[in-house]
């Protein structure tokens, strides 16, 4: 499935509109994949549990985005320049102004990204391989014959 940017794929289209009582989708890894096509997800499961997109994209893209985006503190060229003609203690306060803006960008986003989770962890069943294979299979075993010929 495509994400809902520019109204979605014909397929999703046709998805949606296909009358049914439940919806189920197996998926790999969508919340590691991208956080537009999660919506699409689970909006195709769950019409309307993560609002419309704009509010899901106003709670949790912008702020998960925004703090996963590295500062680059002091490397435009038009920022360079003014930098040269300033004083050590305003570089040192601006640094300091951009590591807290920094750290307070990874805190709201650590917090979109809890907020999320919880939200999907009443419709999302996640389980990994290891977790289901452990009670049902007996261990693997791996045997390295050499063999001349």
């Amino acid at each position: 499935m495509k994400s809902s940017q520019g109204g979605g794929s014909q397929t999703l289209k046709a998805l949606m509109n296909t009358p049914c009582k439940r919806r189920l989708l197996l998926s790999g890894t969508p919340l590691q994949n991208d956080l537009n096509e999660l919506y699409t997800l689970v909006n195709f499961v769950s019409f309307g549990y993560l609002g419309t997109i704009s509010n899901y994209r106003s709670q949790y893209v912008a702020p998960i985005t925004a703090g996963k985006i590295k500062p680059n503190t002091f490397t435009s060229s038009s920022s360079s320049k003014s930098i040269s003609n300033t004083s050590s203690k305003e570089k040192e306060k601006a640094k300091t102004t951009a590591t807290a803006a920094a750290e307070a960008t990874a805190e709201a986003a650590q917090r979109a990204e809890s907020r999320l989770n919880i939200l999907l962890s009443e419709i999302i069943l996640r389980r990994t391989q290891n977790e289901i294979l452990r009670n049902t299979l007996p261990p693997k075993y791996e045997f390295i014959l050499w063999i001349d010929m």
